[in-house]
């Protein structure tokens, strides 16, 4: 390997260190809704240096139409979980016919593309054997006689279980404790995010809930698209108390000003070390660039050099072949 190369091998190698030093981090996508029903994934991110300027979108259109929909029918959502990391929520309006999700996903921050391959199969959901489960659980359950004050015999019917296909666990129904409430959308929710905390606590089907939503509230969309549900509208949900507080965000306990100022005062310092890296790694770069100019025309000179004297071994083989 010549000089020139291995000073444009180290130059790149430090630029690699620079993108992957204080790189966006993809994490591991998770689906949340299943084969013919609404696209409902998220993909964590981390090590984000400027959140704001992060934009999503597919990199091939070709392997979203084999997904049996349209670029056009899908959404992007960044929301943020803290200083530098968070979720990216991709969902879709028409359901995908596909068993799997195939395609690359292309996230930009501060104009740095990162490339995803997301690969991955739905979750297996099978209706009519959710029913024969359900139907059996209710063969095995004997009614239980209960005597009131007239001693007339009565059936305690027991609740109905619903199975939840995203946690994979049992919910009790009690339709008799829902409330009605109304719940201002943040600027970081979706329709898809809030029917996914609701359905972690009811067991209800994900796009069920999306669907009841969207026909409660439909001037709470803008013009009437399910990806783009409107910041600060008030949407009309039921539910239990519990799911009302937990959508309201009830905090456990209340967080003190001195704790939020010594987080912003960490933040700050984090990201003034990470300046200060950046800084240096920029000076050695363009250091290197120098040094790679100087060699590059001193090899100029050399070469120059071997001219003249392969001129000057012609001029003799010449004399030679006339002598």
């Amino acid at each position: 390997m010549t000089l020139p190369h291995k000073f444009c091998l180290t130059a790149l190698l430090t630029c690699c260190l620079v993108q992957t030093g204080y790189a966006l981090v993809l994490g591991q996508p998770v689906i949340q809704s299943t084969k013919e029903q609404l696209l409902y994934m998220e993909v964590p991110y981390s090590e984000a240096t400027n959140i704001k300027s992060i934009r999503v979108n597919i990199e091939d259109d070709d392997e979203v139409s084999k997904l049996g929909i349209n670029s056009k029918d899908m959404g992007f959502v960044v929301r943020k979980n803290g200083a530098n990391f968070g979720v990216i929520v991709i969902t879709s309006n028409k359901p995908i016919r596909s068993s799997r999700i195939n395609f690359v996903l292309k996230v930009t921050e501060s104009d740095t593309p990162y490339l995803k391959r997301i690969n991955i199969p739905f979750k297996v959901s099978n209706s009519n054997t959710l029913l024969t489960d359900i139907h059996n659980e209710e063969k095995n359950l004997d009614p239980v006689s209960i005597k009131n004050n007239e001693n007339t015999p009565k059936v305690k019917t027991p609740a109905k279980p619903i199975i939840n296909e995203d946690i994979n666990r049992t919910v009790a129904a009690d339709p008799n404790n829902d409330v009605e409430f109304t719940y201002k959308v943040r600027p970081q929710d979706t329709l898809w995010s809030i029917s996914a905390r609701i359905s972690t606590q009811t067991g209800e089907r994900l796009d069920d809930i999306a669907r009841k939503i969207k026909a409660d509230n439909p001037n709470a969309f803008t013009r009437q698209n399910v990806n783009h549900i409107k910041s600060g509208v008030r949407i009309k949900l039921s539910g239990s108390e519990h799911v009302q507080n937990m959508l309201q965000g009830t905090p456990s306990a209340p967080v003190t000003n001195k704790v939020n100022d010594q987080l912003s005062e960490d933040i700050q310092k984090e990201l003034l070390q990470t300046k200060s890296r950046i800084r240096a790694l920029e000076h050695e770069i363009a250091r290197l660039q120098r040094e790679m100019r100087q060699r590059n025309a001193k090899f100029d000179v050399i070469n120059g050099k071997i001219n003249d004297l392969k001129q000057q071994i012609k001029q003799l083989n010449e004399k030679n072949v006339r002598s």
